[in-house]
């Protein structure tokens, strides 16, 4: 191996290591960020949910029959507070009412309605009818807090009296002394919700902290004059294109490293974001695990590599590169996305295709899920496509019309 490709990867280093600036915005900022980000958001959903689940709802009632507030008064159900509306308003005005988010429902009893339930040997259904807002969150909670809990415990009450006894609607029970519902693994249960999201926020750290820095180290130093004068060196053009390579790799790993400790650190503040499941005592993964995660990201993060020295050489300017590099990046969030949304059918197709295929692997690993077979058709496909990357790289830096 040419010693001085070790030469070309310590310049190419040093240049973003000792630059203080560098160093901050590229491998501490994003961490440090996400720390922080994350954790407020966790903060911010917590207090939001915790606000919505004491919350009184507030509703007006129209026809209310007298079993019904009778009902409301001794059940369970204390967040209710009704506002009879005398049957001569105008619905309209309750309506408007629930778009300016001033009440949380209304119900519209039929007239009568105690009386039909009390004919109801004659099959007289009484019906109630609901208007709610779907934009106001309190609105959109208050019609399933209503219609899925009190008014079916309402209806089995009313049944019960009809039966002589409620106790004779109680048909079967379901988990009554059963304390142990779920038998997954522990671990593969903490694991399946890392699943979820860690494989695509990792994915796009790999591609955003290789991506600044990428698009400068050929782009950028077209753009200053340097590469003219590295090109006339003794060195090997594909020398100088493998240092470029291996370099950003480095800093890919690093900057990625930086952001999923970002993460890490956030799980405390966070977990009404990523699942009150996760805690970092039960992040533990197998020797196994560990070393297909590795490999499967360094496939993962030639590509990302190989794809942006490729448009940083085809580029003239850092901008021009930027421009070639943003639907690269779209492509890296959509598979992202697609394979976070999943479903379908497992094919062997799915695990061929680069990046999207990388990253359903990462998922089935952090899952205890991986087929052995999946990963080497996937870590195949990839390597292939690393290695056509950089053949076309390195022809490139001999042309001179991409490398003045």
């Amino acid at each position: 191996m040419d010693k001085r490709l070790f030469v070309i990867i310590k310049k190419e280093l040093l240049r973003v290591f000792t630059d203080r600036r560098l160093v901050f915005t590229v491998i501490l900022l994003p961490g440090l960020s996400i720390a922080v980000i994350y954790s407020i958001m966790g903060m911010v959903v917590g207090n939001i949910e915790d606000e919505r689940s004491v919350h009184k709802y507030l509703i007006e009632t129209y026809n209310a029959p007298s079993s019904f507030v009778e009902y409301v008064e001794e059940s369970p159900y204390d967040r209710v507070n009704l506002n009879e509306v005398s049957s001569n308003a105008d619905l309209e005005g309750s309506k408007e009412k629930l778009v300016d988010e001033n009440i949380d429902l209304v119900l519209v009893f039929d007239n009568g309605f105690d009386q039909e339930l009390g004919e109801y040997e004659n099959l007289n259904i009484p019906n109630i009818d609901t208007y709610y807002n779907p934009i106001n969150d309190y609105s959109q909670d208050a019609r399933g807090y209503i219609v899925n809990g009190l008014l079916q415990d309402y209806k089995i009450s009313i049944v019960g009296e009809r039966l002589g006894n409620v106790e004779y609607t109680n048909v079967f029970s379901v988990d009554l002394e059963n304390y142990e519902v779920s038998v997954a693994p522990e671990e593969k249960l903490v694991g399946t919700m890392l699943s979820r999201f860690f494989p695509i926020l990792i994915s796009i750290f790999l591609f955003a902290g290789a991506m600044g820095i990428g698009m400068d180290m050929v782009a950028g130093e077209k753009e200053r004059g340097t590469m003219a004068t590295i090109l006339l060196t003794p060195v090997k053009r594909e020398t100088i294109a493998l240092g470029k390579l291996v370099s950003l790799a480095i800093v890919a790993v690093v900057t990625t490293f930086s952001s999923v400790l970002g993460i890490i650190l956030s799980i405390p503040f966070s977990s009404k974001i990523f699942g009150e499941a996760i805690s970092i005592n039960k992040m533990m993964f197998t020797p196994g695990q560990i070393i297909l995660i590795l490999i499967t990201l360094l496939i993962l993060v030639s590509i990302y590599v190989g794809l942006i020295i490729l448009t940083s050489v085809i580029a003239k300017s850092v901008k021009e590169a930027g421009s070639y590099i943003a639907p690269i990046y779209m492509v890296v969030l959509i598979s992202g996305v697609l394979a976070m949304l999943g479903g379908g059918e497992t094919t062997m197709v799915k695990y061929m295709i680069p990046i999207y295929g990388n990253i359903i692997v990462l998922q089935n690993i952090f899952s205890f899920d991986m087929n052995l077979i999946y990963f080497l058709v996937n870590s195949i496909s990839s390597i292939l496509l690393t290695t056509v990357l950089v053949l076309i790289i390195r022809k490139m830096f001999y042309y001179e019309k991409y490398m003045f």
